[in-house]
């Protein structure tokens, strides 16, 4: 009896919750009780035809006390452009959402643009329309698509022209073949999948004007990594470019090679002083999560050159000759580096080979080599290799180190090719324009602090004129004193000038 009267006690206690489980919710019909959206648009910047981006995310909150029937979540246009997933279902129409009270629901947007058969990047406008009790609400869809050339493990046979009227997508291995060259026009742009690579046996020529339209070699990832950060400002989007030791006679002008593992790698090769390897001119080399410039065994010459922001060393160079005319060479990465910004050495560093053909000649003239080590220049030299030649001359230069050696070291007569520091400044203030490392935005022209102003060589303009402006286009020579690095301090007054 006593069974019966618990069974019964408790059957009046949960029959009314079980009767309420069986019930359908409270949902308003009310139209006054509205939905709130997490952004009234959202935005995709230019993507590649034929590219699914990265997944965005629109958030919808009822903040009501009753829960609300959406009767149909569906896009506006019929452009096919944008793909929507409500509730884990993927689809352009959805029907009967419901979501209860104080609750919320994730909607994924990706974007994928069909080929418009035109040069020009096409915008594309939708909506995201919510009907509910009488009530319309949407979140507007945009993004900017642009026709790109595919390539896939694609190989350049023959003497080819690129112009920058479409941008070149490029997924696995571009090879110019031995034999062949690509000749890339101002404003041409190469964006590299994850792991591609440019490979270079015959020859490349970039023709870019760095102030009005560089030629841009960067990754394919046009998208944010955090909500302010770009991936094109992370390290390692692509390999790199890679020049074989059958190439030679390459030229980089005016353009801008960033965010891969190692920029350019230029393979030993027996030297030919008649036709250099490489020749790097007004560009900009940036941000890469190797070595930016690694050569073993080869002649090059660099000017009006930025090679910046290398976890690794921004110059690794193995044997060889190499001259470089105000170059700017900069250590400041955000992330953490693990070597100075000028490494050199006269055999193969970390192998087991025998050792190369000497470095015969390293110079560097009115050159900044600054960074956040205390020593951004490690000279790796074994003279029982053989000779271990190099000279810096109206530098700026952080090594605290060398200028002590060079201080206490025997004086020499100015000008003497044995002495390998002329005229240096030594560990002072570069006074760079930008160094925002939260935001990963540097601009290292400089600025009126800065130890690099009037300190320059300007007698090495006779013997190379193409020195003469620096990398924007500035004149030096007309100029009472002119500036080490790859710029010329632009006064304020003057600035704004140009300005109005």
């Amino acid at each position: 009896m006593r069974n019966f009267n618990i069974s019964f006690f408790l059957s009046l206690i949960l029959f009314p919750l079980l009767l309420g489980n069986c019930q359908d919710e409270d949902f308003t019909t009310d139209s006054s009780y509205k939905l709130t959206l997490s952004v009234d648009t959202l935005s995709f910047d230019t993507i590649f035809s034929e590219s699914l981006t990265a997944t965005k995310r629109i958030m919808v909150y009822n903040n009501n006390n009753k829960s609300i029937r959406i009767d149909k979540i569906y896009h506006e246009s019929s452009v096919k452009c944008f793909q929507i997933n409500v509730n884990g279902k993927s689809g352009s129409t959805f029907n009967g959402i419901e979501l209860s009270a104080k609750d919320s629901m994730y909607i994924f947007v990706q974007a994928r643009a069909e080929k418009s058969g035109k040069e020009a990047p096409f915008y594309v406008l939708d909506s995201l329309v919510f009907l509910y009790n009488g009530n319309r609400q949407d979140v507007k869809l945009t993004a900017y698509g642009q026709d790109a050339y595919r390539l896939k493990g694609f190989t350049i046979e023959k003497d080819t022209l690129w112009t920058g009227a479409k941008p070149f997508l490029i997924f696995d291995t571009l090879t110019v073949a031995e034999g062949a060259t690509l000749t890339l026009q101002p404003g041409t742009k190469l964006y590299f999948h994850n792991n591609a690579h440019l490979q270079i046996k015959g020859r490349i020529i970039v023709n870019g004007d760095f102030v009005k339209a560089p030629v841009l070699f960067r990754g394919d990832r046009l998208d944010y990594i955090y909500d302010n950060i770009l991936y094109d400002k992370i390290v390692g989007q692509w390999e790199g470019i890679s020049i074989t030791k059958e190439s030679t006679g390459n030229i980089f002008n005016g353009c801008i090679i960033r965010s891969c593992n190692t920029a350019l790698r230029i393979d030993s090769a027996e030297i030919d002083q008649a036709n250099r390897r490489a020749t790097l001119s007004n560009s900009w080399i940036h941000n890469t999560k190797g070595v930016a410039l690694k050569a073993t065994n080869a002649n090059i010459y660099a000017y009006n050159t930025i090679i910046s922001n290398a976890l690794n060393a921004n110059l690794l160079l193995q044997g060889g000759e190499y001259l470089f005319n105000h170059c700017s060479i900069i250590g400041y990465p955000r992330n953490s580096r693990f070597n100075s910004s000028v490494v050199l050495s006269n055999y193969e560093l970390h192998t087991a080979e025998e050792a190369l053909i000497p470095l015969q000649k390293a110079d560097f003239n009115n050159c900044i080599i600054m960074g956040t080590y205390k020593e951004e220049i490690k000279l790796s030299g074994d003279k029982e290799k053989g000779p271990f030649l190099y000279s810096f001359r109206n530098c700026l230069l952080k090594s605290a180190d060398l200028e002590s050696e060079n201080a206490s070291s025997d004086t020499l007569q100015e000008g003497d090719d044995q002495h390998p520091f002329v005229d240096n400044q030594w560990n002072g203030n570069p006074g760079f324009v930008l160094v925002d490392w939260d935001n990963y935005e540097f601009d290292f022209r400089l600025d009126s602090t800065s130890a690099a102003i009037g300190k320059a060589d300007k007698s090495l303009y006779k013997q190379f004129p193409e020195c003469r402006t620096d990398i924007y286009g500035e004149d030096r020579a007309s100029r009472d004193s002119s500036d080490i690095g790859a710029s010329l301090w632009i006064k304020e007054e003057a600035a704004t000038d140009e300005k109005k």
